[in-house]
């Protein structure tokens, strides 16, 4: 997803206090703390604002639909006309499956971080961090056609 130039990551974390120490890291690596949004079920709402947004910083809050979102995640959201967080994530410029990826998961899981990255450094950094912390990333595996591989009939 692009956002002026800069590139987000996004990841979905079934357990709060692996969320938390995900976010934790990504500070302690120097990933701007404002840089972070939440996304999470309305619900969990009271849980986050007692733990202090995990250190986060929000400025802006907002509840949509069914969703509690924060930062700039939610800025970008307050301009989005959708009916569903589905068509909202195509607005902001996932693909369609990774818009159906994040909008499902979302219904299992606890919070979903999205993390404006400027770097490809960072971006790595980012994914790093929220994997090793059980944060589940979208990842679609290429078609050997795409890559302009061999299939593995054609290597026989």
């Amino acid at each position: 997803m692009k956002t002026d130039h800069m590139s987000s990551v996004t990841a979905v974390f079934k357990d709060l206090g692996q969320a938390q120490k995900a976010i934790q890291q990504l500070i302690d690596q120097a990933i701007p703390a404002g840089y972070i949004s939440l996304v999470a079920p309305e619900h969990q709402k009271l849980s986050l604002q007692q733990e202090q947004y995990f250190g986060i910083p929000v400025q802006t809050e907002k509840t949509w639909q069914n969703l509690f979102v924060t930062g700039k995640f939610a800025d970008r959201l307050e301009n989005v006309s959708s009916t569903s967080f589905h068509e909202a994530l195509i607005a902001l410029g996932y693909s369609k499956e990774e818009a159906g990826f994040y909008s499902h998961m979302l219904q299992d899981a606890v919070l979903m971080l999205v993390v404006v990255t400027d770097t490809s450094i960072q971006i790595s950094r980012v994914q790093d961090i929220a994997r090793q912390n059980e944060g589940i990333i979208y990842h679609r595996e290429k078609d050997p056609e795409e890559e302009n591989l061999p299939r593995p009939s054609q290597m026989l």
